[in-house]
């Protein structure tokens, strides 16, 4: 029974998101100037506002200092040799 009722629950979740990614997209069809380095670039906000986030996901998935595995692996070493001094 669990599982149908987390299913139900990522569902229900997903198409809010949906929801408010619709409500998002319609609020900034407007054309906004874009002036780079050399050239002046005319587009939607909703696609200089997605370019952005992705480059600012990207940049943080790629200099992220923080490693799961590897602080998994440093806990599970400093743990065993606790265990070992006692």
């Amino acid at each position: 029974m669990g599982y149908f009722k987390e299913n139900t629950t990522k569902k229900v979740i997903n198409l809010i998101l949906i929801i408010l990614l619709v409500i998002f997209v319609m609020l900034n069809l407007e054309t906004t100037k874009v002036r780079l380095i050399f050239v002046t670039v005319d587009m939607p906000l909703v696609i200089l506002i997605s370019f952005v986030f992705l480059i600012g996901y990207f940049v943080g998935k790629t200099f992220s200092p923080i490693k799961c595995n590897d602080n998994k692996k440093k806990a599970e070493k400093d743990n065993q040799k606790v265990i070992e001094e006692n």
